[in-house]
């Protein structure tokens, strides 16, 4: 197979995925970018049930879903694992994090 069948290809690059399905809305928000699916995301927390609406196979489905942190994903600065921190890198935290910035 060369390209998914017409289904299951993306409406963007960028179209969320869940393994083979294609992710449309979270609680009736239309996903059709990354930025649309992490923003969805960002305002929820863990433990949250949300309401999924995907394509599978050709057929739109919806399912809820709840909200778990990674185990596998741990988030850490440069600094806590001996890793040198350039000026470039000072530059661009306090860019996208503010005074939120280690």
């Amino acid at each position: 197979m060369t390209s998914w069948p017409p289904w299951q290809q993306p409406l963007s690059p960028y179209q969320p995925r869940l393994g083979r399905d294609l992710i449309t809305a979270i609680d009736a928000a239309t996903i059709d970018s990354r930025e649309s699916f992490m923003q969805r995301l960002r305002q929820r927390q863990v433990g949250d049930t949300v309401t999924v609406e995907f394509v599978s196979r050709g057929q739109s489905r919806t399912a809820s879903m709840m909200m778990r942190q990674s185990p596998r994903l741990e988030v850490v600065t440069f600094e806590s694992t001996d890793m040198t921190v350039t000026d470039h890198m000072r530059t661009f935290r306090r860019a996208w994090l503010g005074s939120r910035a280690p």
